[in-house]
């Protein structure tokens, strides 16, 4: 038997500390019982136990943990099976991501899910159409290169270049890191194939095609 016990006191007391919307208190107080049980049955208890270290303390620091990333995550729209993966992972990288979006059973929840997700990160269509993209193609950095398509793309369209140019350069840019002068002519060859009628394929491999060529000249 435990020398501390969690009660029904310690558990309110420590979620209103927390500052959370009472709306999430059951959660709170859920998952604080779980983390208390499974610290017992699992023999993750302390052999000494202190007034400021025991396994009330413990299980109560990681309910807080929890909400912190259950509660950011529900506040963005998310439902409650993305918000506890995401809680439970207790980390908010790709991975988690990833997971949350995976262990959705129906296609069109994890489509509505990662939509939220993504229009989170960004308000720019731009970023967010890539996000996804990337995020579907198991691209741990979808983020960070997302981000900079985007900054791409609309660097050539402030500048008074094409869609279809703008397009080119910032796949350039975030997928093959080149050189500006090799993005350009990537960039005006992905254009001219684009207004040819050529789908995506073909014309990132004309880009690729001639910005090699380019570059082997030098």
């Amino acid at each position: 038997m435990a020398r501390y016990q969690l009660t029904e006191v310690m558990i309110r007391t420590s979620f209103e500390e927390t500052g959370v919307d009472e709306k999430y208190f059951p959660i709170y107080d859920n998952i604080a019982k779980r983390y208390f049980e499974d610290i017992l049955k699992e023999g993750l208890a302390l052999d000494v136990q202190t007034k400021d270290d025991n396994y009330v303390v413990s299980s109560l620091n990681l309910a807080d943990e929890y909400i912190s990333y259950y509660v950011r995550e529900a506040e963005k729209g998310h439902c409650e099976q993305w918000c506890d993966t995401i809680a439970e992972k207790g980390e908010d990288d790709y991975w988690a991501y990833r997971d949350a979006y995976d262990f959705i059973d129906s296609e069109e929840e994890r489509e509505r899910e990662l939509s939220i997700h993504a229009n989170s990160l960004s308000e720019d269509p731009v970023f967010v159409e890539r996000y996804i993209y990337l995020f579907k193609l198991l691209e741990e950095n979808s983020y960070e290169m997302a981000k900079e398509y985007s900054k791409a793309f609309h660097h050539c369209i402030d500048n008074g270049k094409s869609q279809y140019y703008a397009q080119g350069y910032a796949y350039a840019v975030s997928e093959y890191n080149y050189l500006e002068p090799f993005c350009h002519i990537f960039a005006e060859a992905y254009e001219a194939a684009k207004e040819q009628g050529k789908n995506d394929d073909e014309a990132i491999s004309l880009g690729r095609a001639l910005t090699n060529k380019e570059k082997n000249k030098q």
